[in-house]
């Protein structure tokens, strides 16, 4: 949230009051409390805890080969469900 005027190469900048209210609740309802990656890697969705451990069957399939990418949500979430 503090390096929104550069955020994956948008200005995805916010009116302070907002950016203020948005961080509030990101606090509060973050998924993870570990320390912050400080490899320089991008932070990725399908290594967050949650992410893992709501889509074992997905990551299996995806080590098998049967998913092409973990970010292709509709391979497994598709709408007729």
């Amino acid at each position: 949230m503090s390096e929104l005027q550069s955020h994956f190469g948008a200005d995805a900048s916010l009116d302070p009051p907002v950016q203020q209210e948005i961080s509030r609740y990101l606090e509060q309802h973050g998924a993870s409390s570990g320390p912050p990656d400080r490899s320089g890697s991008l932070p990725r969705m399908t290594t967050t805890d949650r992410f893992v451990a709501k889509h074992r069957s997905a990551i299996r399939l995806w080590k098998r080969g049967r998913v092409k990418s973990l970010t292709d949500c509709m391979a497994c979430h598709n709408s007729q469900r």
